[in-house]
């Protein structure tokens, strides 16, 4: 390869970029736009799949939301590269107020007190991590009933919030789509 790097970054390097750009927040976030204008397909196909990236990055299940994003995007017809694009909404920043959110909107929805007291989701989030680590059934279970307090409510909460994402973002993209292919840099 023509500008291979001679030696490969670290783990450790890999995730401190993925957390911190080298250059700035500005560049990244210029890149990740350039990114999502430069993708074939109509503005309304780019769109529909930011849309759906948009709305799988809100949900509370960490590891799945690019396979969601990507089957949600088949399903719609939208572009699947751009609902890859989307999922990286759901970054280490955003991550907190995205599931603090879904957690507040889906407790008000179950018509909870909207409580989450943070040392008791710490020890329960502790103790799940322990029992899953275990590997007996019999403390899955327990960790499943120790954390379906809290996911219950993230996983309803995040329908509405991933819908107002969706919404949100499938106008700004169809819009800078449009605006950069009117301007003649993409034919």
């Amino acid at each position: 390869m023509l500008f291979k790097r001679r030696y490969p970054p670290s783990i450790v390097e890999r995730i401190r970029v993925a957390l911190w750009p080298r250059r700035s927040w500005r560049r990244s976030i210029n890149y990740f736009i350039k990114r999502a204008q430069r993708l074939g397909g109509t503005p309304h196909v780019i769109a529909l799949g930011m849309a759906a990236g948009a709305f799988a990055a809100c949900l509370p299940y960490w590891g799945v939301q690019v396979l969601t994003a990507g089957l949600i995007a088949w399903i719609i017809r939208g572009s699947i590269g751009a609902a890859v694009l989307g999922t990286f909404i759901a970054n280490p920043l955003t991550v907190p107020v995205i599931w603090l959110t879904s957690y507040r909107l889906g407790d008000a929805m179950l018509g909870g007190s909207g409580s989450l007291n943070a040392l008791q989701l710490q020890q329960g989030l502790a103790q799940s991590s322990a029992l899953l680590w275990a590997g007996s059934p019999a403390g899955w279970s327990m960790a499943a009933d120790l954390l379906w307090p809290v996911i219950m409510p993230m996983s309803l909460g995040a329908l509405p919030l991933g819908l107002l994402c969706a919404v949100i973002f499938y106008f700004l993209t169809r819009r800078s789509v449009e605006a950069y292919r009117q301007h003649g840099f993409v034919q």
